[in-house]
């Protein structure tokens, strides 16, 4: 469970055993187990509402022993914005205990906070700090583990804060991130007591509902408020990296926006990337599952004040993180402008490349806009080849293959120009997706294209056109690539036939 140093300082003054403090730790990021609570059929009703008023004291629940022994209780919409913490520190419990808030009252209820030893003693009792959003909820309180019945009642204390709102709340406190080159210097910030800025982005999602698309498991990003706010200016290179730390939550996530009419209106936010969706949030960072939120974004305008909203998912267990921008050297290949040259010799000779410092793509369009579930889309951290097509390419076909290295999954499109430059963005540059493949068969998850058909929009590919090819993953790391020109064997026909 994610417990925070600030949250703990708040309390501090209502959850002491004599003269001593309870323990501060750090988020444990949800190490209680998994739970499928079983509401059981009577409950003692209780209301926050009235009964804990903030910043005034403590309310002390009893929970009587049993495994089916919960509290129910109602957050109404005044009360979302406050910080509540649910203890048995100071309950005189002999016990081992985990605490779960579960947020409905179907007999197999759903998890909607949990704690195993908050109060500070591996394996002893529990607390946890939370904001709730307005709704119903049950309060366990087990013994050692889920549905494990306590056979002692057992004493909860609930304390409330009201945390102000910190200055970057909404955009127009939005706080300036400075970039100093290659070098990420982190800036301590907090989504303690933030609100929810009302701010919609468009396309596809209008004001005042914000709820980011984002890339993952996480579909919606589970945005429900509690946003705080950052401000880019892009370099000349049109090219800064985000990257974040969060001590004190386990949670976040950033979505980048453009706003051309100003911090004042919430209704002229837009993705920074419209046509890709899936990087209007970012949850994962690209070093691998896990990883804190963080990326590389280019192909941006120079000088552009690029938007950053923070969030901490669910907004349940808001806290201290760091954030910092900079602007990291260039990517070989990550975007089709800068394509890597592939040799195209007629046999394959693997080359070893890397997808580190990849983002992003921006300044031109790919049809479709993504690469189809079934190509193993969408592509996020990709890297753009290219093959100068021959005769031969034409005729008998290319092999484009890939070998594993670190990265053990990815995917490859090819495309060619549909319109404009891919190196001028003013001519509106679109690529139009010919082929694709995510993995061999056989248990190998590596693509691999073989064809000569390479489609006929504009036109059909003539000798000298470049082919672009585009490898990517959901995280970085390391892989091998190689083209491969196909040409007929000596015996094609009869006047080169093999002598037995």
């Amino acid at each position: 469970m994610k417990r925070f140093v600030q949250l703990v300082l708040a309390f501090s003054s209502f959850f002491l055993t004599g003269s001593s403090v309870l323990a501060q730790q750090p988020p444990d990021c949800y190490t209680c187990a998994s739970c499928s609570v079983t509401g059981g059929t009577t409950a003692v009703i209780r209301s926050v509402t009235t009964g804990v008023t903030c910043g005034t004291g403590l309310q002390n629940w009893g929970l009587a022993p049993g495994t089916n022994s919960h509290t129910q209780f109602t957050i109404g919409a005044a009360q979302i914005n406050n910080i509540y913490t649910f203890s048995v520190c100071n309950s005189g419990s002999a016990d081992n205990t985990v605490m779960y808030i579960t947020n409905n009252l179907t007999p197999t209820t759903a998890i909607f906070a949990c704690d195993d030893d908050g109060c500070g003693n591996v394996n002893g009792l529990s607390q946890l700090t939370t904001r709730l959003n307005a709704g119903t909820y049950r309060l366990y309180v087990f013994r050692n583990a889920c549905m494990t019945a306590r056979t002692t009642p057992i004493q909860v204390q609930i304390g409330c804060v009201v945390p102000p709102a910190p200055s970057n709340d909404d955009p127009c406190g939005a706080i300036p991130l400075p970039i100093a080159g290659n070098t990420c210097n982190f800036v301590n910030a907090t989504s303690f007591g933030a609100t929810n800025s009302g701010v919609g982005t468009t396309p596809p999602y209008a004001s005042p509902s914000p709820n980011p698309a984002c890339f993952g498991a996480f579909a919606t990003g589970n945005f429900v408020g509690g946003d705080v706010w950052f401000t880019v200016t892009v370099p000349p290179s049109g090219r800064f990296a985000l990257e974040t730390e969060e001590p004190n939550l386990c949670a976040g996530a950033i979505q980048l926006v453009r706003n051309p009419g100003g911090c004042g209106s919430t209704t002229t936010f837009s993705h920074l990337y419209p046509t890709t969706p899936q990087y209007g949030c970012v949850l994962q960072g690209p070093t691998g599952p896990g990883a804190v939120p963080a990326g590389v974004f280019s192909g941006l305008t120079p000088g552009e004040t690029v938007y950053i909203r923070y969030f901490e998912r669910n907004n349940n267990e808001p806290g201290g993180f760091r954030i910092c921008a900079y602007e990291p050297d260039p990517a070989p290949g990550d975007n089709a402008c800068q394509a890597v040259p592939l040799l195209t010799p007629n046999s394959c000779n693997f080359q070893g490349f890397s997808l580190d410092r990849t983002g992003p793509m921006a300044g031109f369009a790919t049809n479709p806009v993504q690469p189809s579930a079934a190509c193993g889309g969408p592509a996020l951290y990709d890297m753009w080849f290219r093959v100068t097509l021959t005769s031969n390419m034409l005729i008998y076909g290319l092999n484009v293959n890939t070998e594993a290295s670190s990265l053990t999954d990815m995917s490859m499109a090819w495309y060619r120009v549909q319109a404009g430059d891919p190196c001028d963005p003013g001519t509106s540059p679109t690529l139009v997706q010919v082929a694709c493949n995510n993995d061999q068969g056989g248990g190998n998850l590596m693509p691999r294209i073989v064809s000569n058909a390479f489609g006929t929009v504009p036109a059909p590919a003539v000798v000298g056109e470049t082919l672009y090819i585009r490898v990517w993953a959901n995280q970085w790391g390391t892989f091998n690539i190689c083209a491969q020109e196909l040409v007929p064997p000596v015996n094609d026909d009869p006047c080169g036939a093999i002598l037995l």
